[in-house]
């Protein structure tokens, strides 16, 4: 126990090399360009991000959209609140992010080790699972790269937040049989856990996050961003501290709780959350909006 120091000290050293190397990073060709008004300089740094000397089509269309958001209204509080459209993309953004933490994933990833000693692991074995659900993170969440593109969005979401209900809801039954002196039942319920982190891996833990930029307009992506990550660091603050009140009176029937809300979140998704893959702003707006040819362009796609 006295070496958790050095464990948190380590956590030092990607920041120290991210401030020593960060000041050698170069300006991207739209810094360049719309921050520093330098259009040789933006260009020079495009040609060589892009390994071609036609690049003036691009440089071009930087411009106008730099030209674009300049005539652009500033954007107002009061202005989110009576834009319906703008207020039901935000909307879809906070319930995703909720919906991501309120899914129980807090309570598993930062208890887990916990969790595996309470069902009769060694405290060895415990933690060595616990080293294993962090690879299973990593690995599914390299996988998530490539299901986000091939499944859609909303899709992969959905599946996600299905299976991890299911393995949640796999993962009580074990362990009220594990309390009753089913041994074996150990391993089901470390199972379970192990699914769950993969499932939430590869769908919930990325895709609310992309939905900020493809759900409202250039102007409020700022905003969205910031909201997600509002909503997302706020439910699992809260997750993360009412877990252990919570397991005192519900023991293994606490998990309950998490797919009672997983339940209202995928409710809401499957019936609010267009498909966004491969859609321009508008398309998708115009299905947020129910127009019957939007959804017809969607399907198609």
């Amino acid at each position: 126990m006295t070496g958790w120091p050095i464990l948190v000290g380590l956590g030092l050293i990607p920041i120290v090399l991210l401030c020593v190397l960060l000041p050698f990073c170069p300006d991207s060709p739209r810094r360049l360009l719309i921050k520093k008004q330098n259009k040789a300089a933006a260009e020079k740094a495009l040609r060589w991000l892009r390994k071609t000397s036609n690049v003036h089509d691009e440089l071009a269309a930087m411009q106008e959209d730099f030209a674009a958001e300049s005539g652009r209204p500033r954007v107002s509080l009061r202005s989110v609140f009576n834009d319906p459209i703008l207020r039901s993309g935000l909307t879809m953004v906070a319930v995703a992010m909720l919906a991501q933490q309120f899914s129980g994933y807090s309570a598993l990833s930062f208890y887990s080790t916990s969790i595996f000693s309470s069902i009769g692991m060694s405290r060895m074995d415990a933690n060595v699972t616990t080293l294993g659900l962090w690879v299973t993170y990593l690995i599914f969440s390299l996988i998530s790269m490539v299901l986000v593109e091939k499944s859609g969005r909303r899709t992969l979401l959905l599946w996600s937040h299905v299976l991890m209900m299911a393995t949640m809801t796999a993962l009580v039954i074990f362990m009220t049989l594990s309390k009753q002196g089913v041994t074996w039942t150990k391993y089901g319920s470390a199972a379970c856990v192990v699914m769950y982190i993969a499932v939430f891996a590869a769908g919930s833990a990325s895709v609310p996050w992309i939905l900020p930029s493809e759900l409202v307009t250039a102007e409020f992506r700022a905003s969205a961003m910031q909201l997600a990550g509002l909503m997302s660091w706020s439910g699992a603050l809260i997750v993360t501290f009412i877990f252990p009140v919570l397991v005192t009176s519900l023991h293994e029937y606490v998990f309950l709780v998490f797919i009672g809300c997983g339940v209202v979140g995928t409710g809401y998704i499957f019936m609010k959350l267009p498909e966004t893959k491969g859609k321009t702003i508008e398309e998708i707006q115009a299905v947020m909006r129910g127009n019957r040819g939007g959804r017809r362009s969607v399907a198609r796609g």
